[in-house]
């Protein structure tokens, strides 16, 4: 949580004080948790809503514009570009410099991209937790979701020094490599592209960056993925579900505090 907090208040005491404040309202309001969804989108949502203060306006329009709402219109396909993204070096070995470039990009997405980047890529989280925490649509999320690995994969290729795909003219809409990758296409639609990305060089290079983007993000994370919390405010948490006799135990995450 603390972690989260920081992508919003760099300042580690104004940090803590939202973890804090968070961490008060759920135990404030716990009572009326339905277990509609995952208890850490619920208590993660509430330390958004400390964190966003006026962003929230600015995060609808972000998430307006991603969602794609039809795919472009069909012409010629684009020839194979040069640059192989398969040989990029996707590895802790990066230099400073390499992932100072990454944290600049992410930290200049727009709020939802960058919510959403972060939420799936960094802290590992699936798409329904996100879409939760989020408060977005399953095609609002996919959307805002590829539109910042786009941008990240962009960042990238300027910094490696290599050609980027180009646009996609071939009539997909582009955000189906996303789909692609996390698995929301259909039997036949996976069948169908990729059959498609065997000839369309733009498309196949497209995915291939999305896919590094994604699998270098993942490196960003903690290496045990644990989530940081107030270790006074988890003590009392114990205390307090054995007093009120919150059950049922079972239906906690694995990573809640026992």
């Amino acid at each position: 949580m603390l972690r989260v907090a920081r992508w919003y208040r760099p300042d580690e005491d104004e940090a803590r004080r939202l973890v804090r404040q968070a961490w008060v309202t759920a135990l404030g309001g716990l009572d009326m948790f339905a277990w509609h969804t995952s208890f850490r989108a619920w208590l993660f949502g509430i330390l958004l809503h400390h964190c966003r203060g006026t962003q929230a306006d600015a995060q609808r329009a972000d998430v307006a514009v991603a969602v794609p709402r039809r795919p472009p219109r069909a012409a010629h396909r684009q020839p194979q570009p040069s640059g192989d993204w398969q040989d990029l070096p996707w590895s802790p070995a990066w230099s400073p410099e390499s992932w100072g470039v990454v944290d600049d990009a992410l930290a200049a997405l727009p709020l939802a991209w960058r919510e959403a980047v972060r939420f799936r890529d960094v802290e590992g989280w699936d798409s329904g937790e996100v879409c939760d925490v989020l408060g977005l649509t399953g095609a609002e999320e996919l959307g805002v979701l590829h539109a910042g690995r786009t941008r990240l994969a962009a960042a990238v290729a300027e910094h490696l020094g290599l050609d980027g795909c180009g646009e996609a003219r071939c009539g997909w809409a582009a955000v189906t490599a996303t789909a692609y990758l996390e698995g929301r296409l259909s039997a036949d639609q996976r069948r169908t592209y990729e059959a498609h990305l065997s000839h369309c060089g733009a498309c196949g290079c497209q995915l291939q960056q999305l896919r590094g983007v994604a699998a270098m993000l993942a490196l960003r994370s903690t290496p045990d993925g644990s989530v940081a919390a107030d270790p006074a405010l988890e003590a009392a948490f114990r205390r307090w579900r054995v007093t009120r006799g919150l059950r049922p135990w079972r239906r906690l995450p694995m990573w809640w505090p026992r």
